[in-house]
């Protein structure tokens, strides 16, 4: 029997840290409580879950934090209680007494928690009113809820903060940046078992459940991935066989294996692109190859204490420009929270055969004038297109005190198989 893993966790110290950002946020806006609507649950990844910040407990929850009192968690079910239970009996780290947890997340529960707060008329901070892109680009409480808050709490104010929070949270502490590295351990562990199991006459799925089996075996969690292959490909998302009923492709002589992978270790993300060359591969991906490292390398330079987000997006950006690519996705965006987002798609309108579709759009930089600080942490993923080409690298990388802190090593080159 193997020992027991030595997983990082985060300490009540970590906690207290937390309260004190949030009460510095209340303090600063001039606000009475917050109210954070945490999404997706364990339906998907952790895009927006400002809730687990709060809790150190399962996402999905509407956490309700009064600036003179204990944050108050909103489950959906009785079973996120059970769950609690559970862990407080065996003595885990959980940071919310029994008492702070109650089930109902709709605008019931959140009317009736604010009015036995003292907060029917106060000024109140929301996290998930305000655009989160991509995803999200008209925030996520549901109209119906909100609708049904506002008409019943006519006194009270309500004020979208999630922009400033992201800017008072983005810079992760020690305890947080343990648990990241613990995430893109898992991460480098998956890309490993991908290249293991890529070779002609292997299938996608083959792939895929290598990298799934590796990162749960790692103690962490992946809610997907994407994963294509082919001589060259302009689609990105998860493998066409898992939402379509259709058999995975096979892999052949020539191919482009493809990978975005989304680890998550404590509601920590981690990401790395992975790009496996299987055998020779056209000259056009040895281009893209060389180009996208280079702008990895440039991202490294560049990735430092008080530089803006928009300066590493544009140097980033230059070695595609000289080899005439351009990308498909971004080359970097933040992580833990996603927000800052480099531009990405604007040489993909003028593709063969995207003439039959309307209205097809690019991506602008979001929060170019972020300000790094140490502790933040990107996915740096350089992908350069040439025709229908394209090359995707890197992992995840920390802004360090005295330069960057790369998490991964093995994504951040073409593997070749």
């Amino acid at each position: 029997m193997s020992e027991a893993p030595a997983v990082p966790g985060f300490s009540t110290a970590e906690r207290d840290r937390r309260y004190r950002i949030a009460r510095e946020l209340m303090d600063e806006q001039g606000l009475d409580a917050l109210l954070a609507y945490g999404e997706r649950g364990e339906a998907g990844p952790p895009q927006f879950t400002p809730d687990t910040y709060f809790t150190n407990d399962r996402p999905g929850a509407t956490v309700i934090f009064p600036r003179r009192g204990e944050p108050v968690a909103l489950v959906w079910s009785s079973a996120v209680i059970g769950d609690h239970l559970e862990a407080t009996g065996r003595g885990e780290a959980t940071w919310l007494r029994p008492s702070q947890i109650r089930t109902g997340r709709g605008a019931d529960a959140i009317v009736r928690t604010l009015r036995e707060e003292g907060l029917a008329r106060g000024r109140i901070g929301v996290l998930g009113l305000e655009p989160h892109p991509p995803f999200f680009p008209e925030g996520l409480i549901p109209y119906v809820t909100w609708q049904r808050v506002l008409e019943a709490l006519p006194e009270a104010t309500f004020v979208p903060v999630q922009r400033r929070f992201s800017e008072l949270t983005m810079a992760r502490s020690p305890e947080e940046v343990e648990v990241l590295r613990w995430s893109a351990r898992a991460g480098e562990r998956m890309c490993e078992a991908m290249v293991a199991a890529a070779h002609p006459g292997a299938r996608e799925s083959d792939l895929y459940a290598a990298a799934a089996a590796a990162c749960f075996a790692s103690v962490a969690n992946c809610y997907w991935l994407i994963l294509l292959s082919g001589p060259g490909t302009l689609a990105w998302g998860p493998p066409p066989w898992t939402y379509r009923p259709q058999p995975p492709r096979e892999i052949r002589e020539g191919d482009l294996v493809l990978a975005e992978l989304f680890v998550t270790a404590g509601m920590l993300e981690s990401q790395q692109q992975l790009t496996i060359a299987v055998g020779n591969v056209p000259p056009e991906a040895e281009v893209c190859a060389r180009a996208a490292r280079e702008a990895y390398e440039v991202g490294l330079r560049e990735l430092r204490a008080g530089a803006r987000f928009g300066e590493v997006v544009e140097a980033m950006d230059e070695p595609i420009r000289r080899v005439g690519g351009w990308n498909l996705t971004p080359h970097i965006h933040s992580l833990n929270p996603f927000g800052a987002i480099g531009r990405c798609g604007q040489g993909f309108p003028t593709q063969p055969g995207l003439d039959a579709y309307r209205e097809v759009g690019a991506l602008e930089t979001t929060m170019p004038d972020l300000v790094l600080r140490p502790g933040m942490g990107f996915a740096f993923e350089p992908n350069c297109v040439l025709g229908r080409c394209r090359v995707n690298i890197g992992g995840t990388v920390v802004v360090g005190e005295d330069g960057p802190i790369e998490l991964n090593r093995i994504c951040n080159r073409m593997v070749r198989v």
